[in-house]
């Protein structure tokens, strides 16, 4: 309050600051319809019933008196610097024309319209930016503004919420978003991402929001849907005496795979686009889903149109994630730092370095930064691991790349890369004694251990050592085993072999030799002791001479009936006495046993042993 003045019935006013953060970035396109640009656009229509039922007015001077309502003008767009400021007004199934006269076949059908930028054809990193307003029609009249990217700009993009049988609404191409006006109960596909991939389907709805999502974005005042539901950009009163500011600054982002859009400078969607539609042109447009009219009519009016190019995006991706220390599968982890396009200058990328793996101890150190040579779209960071001789779980390097003021960031923003422990082989005799053949035999086993178990099959070398003679004392045992993937331990048995002599015990010792792909643990040798079968040791008194034939078959022994022995003889003599043949003995009730021989020379000295 003053003197001189009265206060009008207006007294406040709300101001909204928009950071124009790309604002530096090179214009590949721009239109602010200033003039009649109808000449650069391509206008495609499509509806349930074929017809067009749309209209729009290039230049069209969004600050005067409104026809169409009686009403004041829309207040200028935030980005606009001419006056009066002028912009492209589009709508479907209206019978108004703002030449007065009516317009489209009075039939309300679902349909929609684009318009694309004639000749142009944007991929890599790039943004789209414009401004849009939104009139509401008449309360629950549920309408969409069209906008989308990488387009052909030979198809029509819209969606119908009601059958189409004859396929209206298919063969569309590229990604486009559909923005609400009037959301009537705030649930439903107020807001969505619509991928159009084929000819044979209408575009799919890849993501969407309720306008409920929206109230902060879109709060109720300033923005003003007919059905009253906070979250829609709509307005249903946009009179010079509201001095509301109901624009919408909308921003496409194309950055390396993701296609993001923002609202009022607020993420709304962010899509990885998996589909072939990497590049092409723009799209605005308008859509009647339900197929509806109302009065006033709803419209959107788009101004300040701009495509800039963006700077290249930096990402990173762990192409090899799994490392190993030396002395195990030997392998070096590999994490790709990449930009989406080629920079002309040195691009350098501060990395951050975390994970529970200590930079240069349990690897070589990684840099806090790389630099990608200008014209180089990738470099690669070695992952090299460290041996530390400790059995331990795996560990991570996680790196993460920082902001850059040259380049943009792109999902994914870290890359983890593991290393496995080493794996060591260790040898222990787990039963260290065996026996010869006989009364007491037994086998020894000896076993290899792996810590931790080995990712791949790994071929373990050793040396058989020891008194024993590897085939001949014991079966058979190679130089070498193979232990399968994942298996913690294995088995080595020793078999001992009879060899009929008396003899002290003797060892077989097993030693680990070193491999390329595993360590030595602290135990590299085993040692198995082969005892010998303890032999019959008759009590021999006297050899009784003479010529009788009789023959008794060595069968048993003292105490011992499962024995069979030979009798050797030296010299050797002829006839059926010759060494090593099966002698015939006769046990005596004393404990002793006679060897009864025929026809033996005179004065010959024989000598017998019995041999088990």
């Amino acid at each position: 309050v003053g003197g001189g003045y009265l206060l009008g019935a207006i007294t406040n006013a709300a101001v909204f600051l928009r950071d124009d953060d790309q604002t530096n970035y090179p214009s590949l396109f721009s239109d602010f319809f200033e003039t009649d640009t109808s000449a650069s656009w391509t206008k495609r229509v499509g509806a349930l019933n074929a017809v067009d039922d749309s209209y729009a007015v290039f230049n069209y001077d969004y600050k005067s008196i409104n026809p169409e309502t009686g009403g004041d003008n829309i207040l200028p767009s935030p980005f606009s610097t001419n006056f009066p400021p002028r912009g492209l007004k589009v709508s479907f199934n209206k019978v108004f024309n703002p030449s007065g006269g009516a317009t489209g076949d009075g039939v309300d059908a679902a349909g929609g319209v684009n318009f694309y930028a004639n000749g142009q054809n944007f991929g890599g990193n790039y943004a789209v930016r414009f401004s849009l307003f939104m009139s509401v029609a008449a309360s629950a009249t549920t309408e969409h503004a069209l906008f989308g990217i990488n387009h052909s700009g030979t198809k029509t993009n819209w969606v119908s919420q009601t059958a189409d049988p004859q396929g209206q609404s298919r063969g569309g191409d590229g990604i486009f978003f559909g923005v609400v006006n009037d959301a009537s109960t705030g649930t439903g596909p107020n807001y969505a991402v619509y991928v159009s991939t084929n000819q044979a389907a209408p575009p799919s709805t890849n993501q969407q929001r309720a306008a409920t999502t929206l109230t902060r974005i879109f709060p109720n005042p300033p923005y003003s849907p007919a059905a009253g539901v906070a979250g829609s950009p709509g307005n249903s009163a946009f009179v010079g005496s509201a001095e509301n500011f109901s624009w919408v600054d909308v921003e496409i982002t194309q950055i390396g795979r993701v296609i993001s859009l923002r609202m009022n400078n607020e993420p709304i969607f962010s899509y990885t686009n998996s589909t072939a539609f990497t590049n092409g042109t723009i799209m605005l447009g308008y859509n009647d889903q339900f197929g509806s009219s109302g009065t006033p009519e709803g419209f959107a009016v788009y101004d300040d149109v701009r495509v800039l190019r963006l700077p290249p995006s930096v990402s990173i991706l762990a192409t090899d994630s799994v490392a190993a220390e030396p002395g195990g599968v030997v392998n070096n982890g590999q994490i790709q730092i990449f930009l989406s396009q080629a920079s002309p200058v040195d691009l350098t990328v501060p990395i951050t370095v975390s994970g529970t793996a200590v930079n240069g101890t349990d690897y070589v150190s990684v840099p806090t930064s790389v630099t990608i040579p200008a014209g180089a779209t990738f470099t690669n960071i070695a992952i090299v691991p460290l041996t530390d001789a400790l059995a331990e779980s795996a560990e991570t390097v996680i790196l993460t790349v920082g902001a850059g003021a040259d380049y943009l960031r792109s999902a994914p923003l870290s890359a983890t890369n593991t290393i496995t422990d080493s794996t060591y082989v260790s040898i222990t005799a787990t039963d260290a004694s065996a026996a010869e053949p006989g009364t007491n035999f037994n086998t020894g086993q000896i076993q290899i251990a792996l810590t931790p178990v080995s990712p791949t099959s790994l071929t373990i070398s050793y040396t058989a050592g020891g008194t024993a003679i590897n085939g001949i004392d014991y079966a058979t045992i190679p130089t070498s085993i193979t232990v399968p993937a994942g298996i913690a331990t294995t088995n080595i048995t020793i078999g001992p072999l009879s060899d009929n002599l008396v003899e002290v015990a003797e060892t077989v010792i097993l030693t680990l030799q070193a491999g390329a792909n595993y360590g030595l643990g602290s135990a590299s040798a085993a040692t198995n002791t082969i005892a010998d079968t303890t032999p019959v040791r008759p009590n021999v008194s006297s050899f009784a001479f003479g010529t009788s034939s009789n023959r008794f078959l060595l069968s048993g022994g003292i105490g011992d009936n499962t024995n069979q022995f030979v009798l050797e003889s030296s010299p050797v003599v002829n006839g059926p006495y010759n060494a090593d043949t099966t002698a015939l003995v006769e046990f005596l009730s004393n404990g002793f046993f006679r060897i009864t021989t025929t026809n033996l020379p005179v004065n010959t000295n024989i000598f017998y042993r019995i041999k088990r």
